[in-house]
């Protein structure tokens, strides 16, 4: 019986407003896929409650009647065809998601958080801890949408709906043992082969590239099954020679081999065990099943166990044939809901998006991590990674939809230690710390690149050259440099740190004493060295004394030294003296002079300022100078 409820009809624990009688109800289910139901009603006194937003109770293949909500009906002359989806669906119309995260949750725990303040429900047995953020999207968006930040793509499963329920397990489904034989030649049976990943043949290959000798080969029991060989080179990378192995590679899992020989046996045999383990000897096959047609023919008595099945149930397939035996999963079919029965189904393998890939990625890792010391085993990491076929492209013609960023690494709480992300693509090894401003994504500033490091900050603390010479300590602040040249401006333009301070009382240590020798020989116009010679013999930097007093002359610039240890040089509106108590420089609009006393320095009138002075706020600098300190 098919019931229809009226949109405003919540009572669904009572008989529906109307019992329908649809001239073909059809139910289409797709494994974490299309989840629909056709109706098709004849026009009557009922078919005009067939509307938008009305429920249908509908018998499923799940053995129970289930809810739908009723969209996009078309009504003609003749009948009202009507799709309707799982009651679930309409979590979508509840309130949105506005920074949510689910921090290190199980799948119980993550629906649970989404599904938070709703009247909808949500089931898993996934164990797997993971964490994801949910920002501006609905609810449904969260759980199964084509963003990296969804329930399906941090923890994977596979999905039924059931009312106003999601339940979402590591597998649906099971194994009940049911067996059925294919190969006739039946167009109610459609047969799609793929031999893409066929491997019939194996050339192992161990550690350092030894093979076994003489291009020998381990085929599989299916080789003559088939009328081509599939032949592929397989590494184990974890079998040694013993020469090539380290000291601690038996405790890690590593087969160590004392020669040649003990290492062809091994070869042989884990080549013979990857067909067992891996099932790559048998092809990929894909049955349509037309069950409807298959029950007028006689062959319908080897397949019929085939109705018995659920959905997810695993198959075992006699391929007649390929004189195979294979399995294979009903991953979609067409259930007719009035006749309580499958009308069609497919038998199959379900194709695993990215994320259950990597989470075999990481199941394959912890076979190799060395639980002693926690680290991997590097020997074993480039076997594992060959056989995932995992390519990581990031060239900008192909990783266009993760912004030229192939793979990324992120932890979203922010009060872990390690809060932050790390990506590698296009500009090489990025990292971050910072959300941008709309938090849908990190702020990658600091990268490797193929033109070395860019980064925003690099925290250290000695930053050095390779032989020491030169170096800059960021706890200290001291810079180190030997035998080297400063090339460049210092200035105040840049911010100077509250609390510093600036010295600006004159030097007076260094030299206090010396004697120079020097001859100044006096020459006339024509060239006639005149007689007088003077002799500079010491100074003091305290003014000390000199030993004669003369001027030299040369156009407009003058040089004079007197007796009392002063010197002054002149030319044209430019001076330079020296005193006893003070040096002095003067040209046409500034003035810097330096006294026992303190160090007046003015520039263009302005006078700047002297002694030592703590900066609280700011600096101002005119004229090259320093006039004002807060």
């Amino acid at each position: 019986m098919i019931q229809l409820y009226k949109p405003f009809n919540k009572n669904y624990q009572k008989n529906g407003d109307y019992v329908l009688h649809p001239s073909s109800c059809m139910m289409h289910v797709v494994l974490n896929g299309e989840w629909y139901v056709k109706l098709v009603h004849p026009i009557d006194d009922i078919s005009e409650n067939i509307v938008d937003g009305a429920i249908l109770k509908i018998p499923t293949l799940f053995n129970k009647e289930q809810l739908f909500i009723i969209r996009n009906v078309d009504k003609a002359d003749y009948d009202v065809q009507a799709t309707a989806y799982p009651l679930f669906y309409m979590v979508k119309t509840t309130s949105p998601l506005w920074d949510t995260r689910c921090v290190n949750m199980n799948g119980q725990d993550a629906l649970n958080t989404i599904l938070s303040g709703t009247s909808f429900k949500g089931v898993s047995d996934i164990a797997d801890i993971s964490t994801c953020y949910f920002n501006k999207m609905n609810r449904l968006q969260a759980i199964n949408g084509n963003a990296d930040n969804t329930f399906m793509s941090r923890w994977g499963g596979e999905i039924v709906y059931d009312d106003d329920t999601i339940k979402i397990n590591k597998k649906i489904g099971s194994d009940k043992g049911a067996r059925c034989e294919f190969g006739y030649n039946l167009k109610s049976v459609q047969e799609v082969v793929n031999t893409e990943n066929l491997i019939t043949r194996i050339y192992p290959q161990a550690y350092n590239g030894y093979v076994l000798p003489n291009e020998e080969c381990v085929d599989s029991p299916y080789i003559n099954n088939y009328p081509d060989v599939y032949w592929s080179f397989i590494q184990f990378e974890d079998v040694k020679l013993k020469e090539d192995a380290q000291e601690d590679d038996a405790s890690n899992g590593i087969t160590v081999c004392d020669t040649l020989e003990d290492l062809y046996k091994v070869l042989r045999k884990r080549a013979a065990d990857y067909f067992t383990e891996n099932n790559c000897d048998v092809p990929n096959i894909t049955y349509k099943v037309d069950i409807v047609d298959l029950a007028r023919l006689d062959a319908y008595k080897d397949i019929k166990n085939l109705v018995s099945i659920g959905f997810g149930d695993t198959v075992h397939i006699k391929h007649r044939k390929l004189n195979i035996e294979t399995k294979a999963r009903l991953i979609e079919c067409d259930y007719d809901c009035v006749l309580k029965k499958y009308d069609s189904m497919t038998l199959g393998d379900y194709e695993t998006k990215y994320f259950e890939n990597a989470d075999s990625v990481i199941q394959a890792a912890q076979k190799v991590i060395d639980k002693k010391t926690s680290s991997l085993i590097a020997e074993k990491i480039k076997g594992i990674i060959d056989a995932t076929q995992a390519s990581l492209y990031a060239q900008r013609n192909i990783a266009k939809k993760m912004d030229y960023r192939a793979m990324k690494m992120e932890d979203l709480d922010p009060d872990s230690p390690t809060y932050g992300a790390t990506c590698y693509g296009t500009s090489g090894l990025e990292f971050s710390d910072t959300r941008n401003e709309d938090d849908t994504d990190w702020k990658w500033g600091n990268a490797f690149g193929p033109k070395g490091l860019i980064a925003n900050a690099i925290i250290t603390g000695i930053l050095s050259d390779k032989s020491g010479s030169f170096y800059l300590n960021m706890d200290t602040g001291e810079l180190v440099m030997n035998d080297g040249t400063f090339k460049g401006v210092l200035n105040t333009v840049q911010d100077i740190n509250v609390g510093a301070e600036i010295n600006m009382q004159p030097r007076t240590e260094g030299v206090t004493q010396g004697s120079v020798w020097s001859d100044i020989k006096c020459v006339d116009s024509d060239g006639t060295v005149l007689p007088e010679r003077i002799a500079f013999r010491s100074f003091k930097h305290d003014g000390g004394y000199l030993s004669h007093s003369v001027t030299l002359i040369s156009g407009d610039t003058s040089v004079s030294v007197s007796d009392d240890g002063s010197i002054l040089l002149l030319s044209g509106d430019n001076r330079f003296s020296v005193t006893k108590n003070y040096v002095r420089m003067d040209t046409k609009n500034s003035t810097i002079s330096i006294s026992d006393s303190a160090s007046i320095i003015t520039l263009d009138g302005k006078k700047g300022l002297t002694g030592t002075y703590t900066v609280t706020k700011s600096i101002t600098v005119e004229a090259g100078i320093v006039v004002g300190v807060e």
